[in-house]
């Protein structure tokens, strides 16, 4: 019984794909350090009262520079928008940090579409919202600029 239990487990992971992860639907760059990004994006969120930034979890090795998993919540009226992101530093030289954002998913909550893959319905329009305005604003506000890679 513990062996056919097992053979079944063994054909039936790949197919139900129990802890799948997929590749980030972009990646984008920040030339600073990972305490500046999330405080400038908390400074940004904290003066647009449309915005909320709620960090989810942290991972990794580094006790000090772990990585942030967050969320990016946009509510308008007719528009609720939450991206999940995953920041972590990149490069080790004091002049040369960087930090590297992982959009992982992006969802738009009033009309239920999006996801984690940009072939997910709504995504690829989720994506550009992202760049052309929370991304341009956030810069124009913060003076944070995260570009694509």
């Amino acid at each position: 019984m513990a062996v056919s239990l097992t053979i079944a487990a063994i054909f039936l992971y790949p197919i139900i794909c129990i802890s799948c992860t997929y590749p980030p639907i972009k990646n984008y760059t920040y030339n600073g350090t990972m305490s500046n990004l999330v405080s400038g994006i908390q400074n940004y969120a904290y003066t647009n009262p449309h915005i909320i930034l709620t960090i989810t979890d942290t991972t990794g090795a580094e006790k000090d520079n772990p990585a942030i998993y967050f969320n990016v919540e946009i509510s308008k009226p007719n528009q609720d928008i939450l991206y999940n992101l995953e920041c972590e530093r990149r490069g080790f030289a004091i002049r040369k940090t960087q930090t590297e954002i992982k959009l992982i998913g992006a969802f738009n909550r009033t009309n239920t579409s999006g996801g984690y893959k940009i072939e997910d319905l709504g995504v690829k329009s989720l994506v550009t919202i992202f760049d052309s305005n929370f991304l341009s604003d956030l810069k124009k506000q913060t003076n944070i600029s995260v570009v694509p890679n």
